[in-house]
This record gives C-alpha cells, structure tokens and sequence, in this order.
C-alpha cells in the first residue's frame, strides 16, 4: 500500500470506547455512606438506652430510699413492729443486694406496712375483747349494776 493511501491513523477508533466509567466509585461510595448512615444511627440509639437504663435506675434508688424512709418511721411510732419490718428496712439499705432486689422489695413495703398494722390493730382488738369478757365475767371491779349475763361479750349487745 502506498504511503496516503490507507486509513488514516485513529480513523477505526470510536472515541466513545475511551468515555471512564465511574459508576462502580460511585456505588462503592453509596455503599459506604449508608454504612455511615447506620453506624450514627447504632451510635445514637445506644447512648439513648444508656441514657434510659440511668434514668431507670436513679428511680429505682429513689423509690428504694423513699422505702426505707416510710419503714423508718413506722419503726419510730410502733417499735414492736420491728420484727417483721426491721429485716425489710436492713435489706433497703444493703448495697450488696442488687438494686433489682431491692426495688423488688421496696415495691411491697407500703403493703407489708399495712398489713402489719392491720395484724397490730387486730390483736388489739382482740386484747380489748378479751379484757371486756374478764370483766364480764366477775373480775371487773362491780359492773356497774347491768346483768352481763345476757350480753355478748364480744359486741356488748344482748343476746
């Protein structure tokens, strides 16, 4: 072939061949910032729990404490119930119980409160009742002129 007769150098070349393709960096880049993306969101969402479970636990110490301030002083009105509510007031106080526990407990105190002064009144009743029949019976001291004889001791009222 003579010289300027054939194809001209670059002239079969579509110039479209040599256009980049930066769609696969650009995938990776996505990829990338949506992995971002979740690890802020992870971030977030873990210091909001922790943030939860301190609050939760600054209520469980204050419930804890307001129990044992309620035990204390019933302690200080009604001393004899201090069997049955003093192992509850020391456990409260116990910081070698678990806070758990002691929640636990301090979310009865209010009714184990209330039924002790409920057996409390309940004996003293019955005390009472006891004293009325004994003197009922003779031993109170003249009886004041009424026959007792046909009277319920327990109510006062006639049979």
């Amino acid at each position: 072939m003579p010289y300027g007769q054939g194809q001209m150098l670059g002239a079969g070349v579509d110039p479209r061949m040599f256009v980049q393709d930066y769609s696969g960096f650009t995938r990776a880049a996505e990829i990338q910032a949506q992995g971002m993306q979740n690890l802020g969101q992870g971030v977030a969402k873990g210091i909001t729990q922790v943030g939860d479970y301190f609050k939760e636990q600054g209520e469980k110490k204050k419930q804890v404490k307001m129990a044992s301030t309620q035990i204390e002083a019933v302690l200080k009105l009604m001393p004899e119930l201090a069997p049955v509510l003093g192992d509850v007031g020391n456990r409260l106080k116990d910081e070698d119980v678990s806070l758990t526990d002691r929640f636990a407990d301090a979310s009865i105190v209010g009714d184990l409160i209330q039924n002790s002064m409920s057996a409390r009144m309940n004996q003293q009743m019955m005390n009472l009742r006891q004293q009325k029949f004994a003197a009922s019976q003779g031993g109170g001291g003249g009886g004041g002129g009424k026959d007792s004889s046909n009277t319920n001791p327990f109510t006062g009222q006639p049979y």
